[in-house]
């Protein structure tokens, strides 16, 4: 039984977002006016890992990261079009990205929402 309304739930949450998305295509198409914004957004922040999986190819790629001064302003960017954005940062591993925390001290001061995705091998040794 709780399952059946825990399904129910996430159909009326999907069909909800259906039909918002729907109106919001309409006004937009009928005014030439944009309500929505990003509200999560996604973000690599590097590709260095020091795991070197086999089956991984993120480690090999050899762009050079963006510097945190970039990232904070690209975040207030996306901070002037949305009253609440949620941040996801990722990585090859992201614990080896040097100015990591001055990205993380920048979202936290800014009211900024921040999840990480990582697989929890970072050992203290960056790989270079």
């Amino acid at each position: 039984m709780g399952s059946t309304v825990m399904m129910d739930t996430k159909i009326l949450r999907l069909a909800a977002g259906t039909v918002r998305s729907s109106i919001l295509n309409y006004v937009i198409i009928k005014t030439g006016i944009d309500f929505t914004s990003p509200v999560h957004v996604y973000a690599q922040l590097n590709y260095r890992c020091n795991s070197k999986c086999k089956m991984c190819n993120e480690w090999r790629v050899k762009d050079p990261e963006l510097p945190a001064a970039i990232w904070n302003k690209a975040l207030m960017e996306l901070k002037s079009l949305s009253t609440s954005i949620k941040m996801s940062f990722a990585g090859g591993e992201i614990f080896v990205k040097n100015d990591l925390f001055e990205i993380l001290e920048f979202c936290h001061n800014q009211d900024i929402i921040f999840v990480i995705a990582h697989v929890p091998t970072f050992a203290g040794e960056m790989a270079y």
